[in-house]
């Protein structure tokens, strides 16, 4: 839930300048948003096919916010944005397959085969959160000095 408040807080009030609320903030609402809905299946064992069809389609939608941001050259290190939205957006997507590997061991219809793609799915992920790390150690002392500089009590 402070996923998407936090996301739905940048994307409407936090003071940054041009789209940059809607390009770091949408993408942060979006995974709060499935991360619950995600938790709310598996606890009334339910299956994961729609949402995670759901997923797979805004991972595209992330991807492309990557690349516009990207081209758009939105940050200091467009790279390290477009590898950090491109992980995510994989992530979205492989969801969907991965979705059909946990049903089938939900129902003991274990397959060795199958398994590796929550493998694959976990390491676009660890990749996705290595990128935010390093977008965050980056950005948030750069973004504390313009705290302060626009907040009157400080």
């Amino acid at each position: 839930m402070a996923m998407i408040i936090t996301g739905l807080y940048g994307s409407f009030v936090w003071p940054l300048p041009g789209s940059y609320n809607i390009l770091f903030y949408d993408a942060l609402t979006m995974f709060g948003v499935f991360f619950i809905a995600y938790s709310l299946l598996l606890k009334y064992n339910m299956k994961l096919d729609t949402i995670s069809f759901a997923s797979m389609v805004l991972g595209f939608i992330i991807i492309l916010y990557g690349v516009s941001g990207y081209l758009h050259h939105m940050t200091s290190s467009p790279i390290v944005l477009l590898g950090l939205y491109l992980m995510w957006g994989i992530s979205a997507i492989l969801t969907y397959p991965a979705s059909f590997v946990f049903n089938k061991m939900q129902s003991n219809q274990k397959n060795v085969n199958y398994q590796y793609m929550l493998v694959i799915l976990g390491i676009f992920l660890l990749l996705a959160g290595i990128a935010a790390l390093g977008i965050g150690i980056q950005a948030v002392p750069e973004h504390l000095t313009d705290f302060a500089t626009w907040v009157p009590f400080v």
